[in-house]
């Protein structure tokens, strides 16, 4: 994948961890997804999470866009509070953030204002996040001048 990123121009910084990556292998071949093995993400020490909030932050202007993404198996890998303080600071620098993330860290994250926010119906629906009838309906929030919509993919909208 590296090789890919690098030939399409696309710069990254490495942050080296004491802890391996988050891995996880789900077989498709019979059509859905059976997981055959999963290991969970750590969490990154104080100063690995400082250099990697630091790149972060550094890189965000000059792309012009950060994506914030959850973890997969562990909520807990990262403070919530980090993915509110991160989105607020990029937002700040300048740079557009985007969102996909679950739970406490959803809530966090909407706090620091992004531009656009990816939630899945079924937390929609499980968080009571929908007004009207039906899972196109949209609840819409307002934070100050910002307005935050969560919508219904299945429905083609935006999230």
């Amino acid at each position: 994948m590296l090789r890919t990123l690098q030939e399409e121009g696309i710069e990254q910084q490495t942050i080296e961890a004491a802890a391996a990556n988050a891995t996880w292998i789900h077989d498709r071949r019979g059509g859905a997804r059976e997981p055959v093995w999963e290991g969970a993400p750590p969490t990154p020490g104080r100063h690995e999470l400082d250099e990697l909030y630091t790149a972060t932050l550094g890189a965000a202007p000059s792309c012009g866009l950060c994506v914030l993404a959850g973890t997969h198996a562990r909520s807990d890998a990262l403070d919530a509070e980090t993915y509110e303080r991160l989105a607020r600071d990029v937002r700040a620098a300048g740079a557009t953030v985007v969102a996909d993330v679950t739970g406490q860290q959803l809530e966090a994250v909407l706090r620091g204002s992004p531009e656009l926010v990816r939630v899945s119906e079924e937390e929609m629906l499980r968080d009571d996040r929908l007004d009207g009838e039906g899972p196109g309906a949209i609840r819409e929030r307002r934070s100050g001048e910002r307005q935050e919509s969560l919508g219904s993919r299945s429905q083609g909208r935006t999230t």
